[in-house]
C-alpha cells in the first residue's frame, strides 16, 4: 500500500492532494476534512469517479478503480482497485446526509460505487444541469463532461492526467 502526496497548483490556487491505496491514509483524510468542517459548517466535496470502460454485454461491468473526493483545497484519490477493503471513515461520510457530493455526471458514479461496493451516497447533486443553463445550452446534445465545463464556465485549460 502506498501513499503520495502533492501539491497541485491550479490557477492560483495550491491543492493539497493525497494518492493512496492505503486505508489508513484515507482515514487521515476523512479525519482532517471532518475537522476542517466544523470551521466552515456546511461540508460540499466535490465526487467523481474513474474505471475502466467494458465494452462486451456478456461481461458484467467493471468496479469504481477510482475515488476522487475533493473540498476546500483537499483532495483523495483513492485507488479503489489496490485497496484490502472500502475504508469505513470514507464509507460513513458518503453516508452522511449533511455532506453536498457535487460533480457532473455524479448519478453514475454513485450508482458504480453502491453497485460495486455496497456504498451509499447520501446527497449526491449533480451539476450538469445547473451548468447546461449557466451556458445556456439545450438538452439533449452532446455533455461536455466535467472538462468542458471547466473550460467553458471558470476559463480553465483541463487535462486530466494519467497515473
Amino acid at each position: 500500500m502506498s501513499t503520495t502526496r502533492y501539491t497541485v497548483h491550479f490557477g492560483s490556487a495550491q491543492i493539497n492532494t493525497t494518492v493512496t491505496s492505503d486505508a489508513a491514509a484515507a482515514d487521515e483524510w476523512v479525519r482532517c476534512v471532518r475537522a476542517y468542517s466544523l470551521c466552515i459548517g456546511r461540508l460540499i466535496v466535490g465526487l467523481d469517479c474513474e474505471w475502466k470502460p467494458n465494452y462486451h454485454y456478456e461481461v458484467p461491468p467493471n468496479k469504481v478503480a477510482t475515488l476522487q473526493l475533493c473540498t476546500g483545497t483537499s483532495c483523495l484519490i483513492l485507488q479503489l482497485f489496490y485497496v484490502s477493503h472500502f475504508p469505513a471513515s470514507v464509507r460513513s461520510l458518503l453516508a452522511d446526509p449533511s455532506v453536498r457530493f457535487v460533480g457532473i455526471g455524479v448519478g453514475e458514479d454513485v450508482a458504480k460505487l453502491e453497485n460495486g461496493y455496497g456504498v451509499t451516497c447520501a446527497a449526491p447533486v449533480d451539476l450538469e444541469d445547473i451548468c447546461n443553463r449557466r451556458l445556456g445550452r439545450l438538452y439533449g446534445g452532446r455533455t461536455l463532461g466535467l472538462s468542458g465545463f471547466a473550460r467553458e464556465i471558470l476559463g480553465c485549460p483541463w487535462r486530466s492526467l494519467s497515473p
